[in-house]
């Protein structure tokens, strides 16, 4: 009860500051209709209770759990059998290089190919970390100063990527699954959705995905009310 409190405080104050500039009319309107959708949205980040959120003042993080992809996160696999395909003829011409290396007098081209070869490895070893990200990984989304931080995480393994706000023109939820060119909007799959930056420059940046469609829209909108960008959805 106090966390929904302090939302809707806080949203009170963001709306009542906007409205009194007339700035961001797509954030928080002067019509009543995307107003008050916007200020459901905002007070519906505190019935979430898998997502945490850290606050001061416009900065923010929300933590994601695991993604609730249910069954599907098995699909999971199809990326790590490849990786174990690929890591086995790898791994073998790996085998034999070391061997040939341990039996060589003149053994510079040996020592090249082992090298060569472990380049090789990292890139197998790519597609099973996509894999597992997706089975059991965690996604946390930070503002802070001005910076949109995204991490992804499975355990003490992760990669974290910053996109400045001056490059950001928008954030947009979009259906994370589609068949033939067409968005789902039918089965387990329709509810599942991704989050998008669209830039001023370049192309959009992938935030997060493989969470909720309510999820993703409510903390687009939270976001955006407080870095000051603009907040859309599509089907």
């Amino acid at each position: 009860m106090r966390q929904a409190s302090v939302v809707i405080g806080w949203a009170s104050q963001r709306a009542a500051s906007a409205l009194s500039r007339g700035k961001n009319p797509n954030i928080l309107s002067l019509e009543p209709r995307p107003f008050f959708r916007n200020l459901f949205l905002v007070m519906s980040l505190a019935n979430i209770p898998e997502i945490r959120v850290e606050t001061a003042g416009d900065e923010v993080t929300y933590w994601l759990p695991v993604r609730p992809l249910g069954k599907f996160r098995w699909f999971g696999l199809i990326p790590m059998g490849f990786s174990a395909l690929w890591l086995s003829q790898v791994g073998r011409m790996l085998l034999e290089s070391v061997r040939q290396l341990s039996n060589s007098k003149h053994s510079s081209f040996e020592y090249f190919m082992v090298v060569f070869l472990l380049g090789f490895v990292v890139v197998g070893c790519a597609p099973a970390g996509m894999g597992l990200l997706a089975m059991f990984g965690r996604c946390r989304v930070s503002w802070r100063d001005g910076w949109l931080t995204v991490s992804n995480s499975l355990g003490l393994f992760g990669w974290r990527r910053r996109m400045p706000k001056a490059n950001i023109r928008k954030f947009t939820v979009r259906a994370g699954a589609s068949s033939n060119g067409r968005p789902i909007t039918a089965g387990p799959l329709a509810e599942i959705a991704v989050l998008i930056a669209e830039c001023e420059s370049g192309k959009p940046r992938l935030v997060a995905m493989g969470y909720p469609r309510k999820w993703l829209e409510v903390i687009a909108a939270d976001l955006s009310a407080r870095a000051g960008i603009s907040f859309g959805a599509t089907p």
